[in-house]
């Protein structure tokens, strides 16, 4: 049983990644302007883009969520009850923190960008929300990376 539970967990954690890379490949650097007018310019004129690089990396969290819960049964059979477990829970709570800030992304960010295309200019209250996304994005950095080392000293 346990053999099956480690190709589950193996192919859910590839599976994670190749989702992942599906959105990630679409990436442009104009989408990260120091400017924030011509990152929604850019946003705005790419929607289908930003929209399918944004699904596809938040799926491609939520499947290495998935692999992560079937890492912790894996574990458990070799005898490990806490270091795995501690390991994918801090990885959720940074899964969540970025999943909120890929949220914001896809509806304020889309907003702010429409309304850019439009000529009314930046919304005012989009510069706090745009650094509220990417103070989340920066948050969900260190739980997710220690999370790793648990995980590994799991093993």
């Amino acid at each position: 049983m346990s053999m099956d539970h480690g190709r589950f967990c193996g192919f859910l954690l590839t599976a994670g990644l190749v989702v992942f890379m599906v959105g990630a490949v679409g990436w442009r650097m104009g989408f990260q302007s120091p400017v924030l007018a011509e990152t929604l310019r850019n946003v705005g004129s790419q929607s289908a883009r930003w929209s399918w690089i944004h699904a596809w990396i938040a799926a491609g969290v939520l499947v290495t969520v998935a692999g992560l819960a079937a890492w912790v049964e894996v574990a458990r059979e070799a005898g490990d009850r806490s270091r795995t477990p501690a390991g994918v829970t801090l990885y959720v709570v940074g899964a969540v923190l970025w999943l909120v800030a890929i949220a914001i992304r896809m509806t304020v960010q889309t907003w702010a960008a429409g309304e850019v295309l439009s000529g009314r200019g930046v919304p005012e209250i989009y510069p706090a929300i745009h650094r509220l996304a990417g103070l989340l994005y920066s948050a969900h950095m260190l739980p997710s990376y220690v999370s790793w080392d648990l995980l590994g000293f799991g093993l």
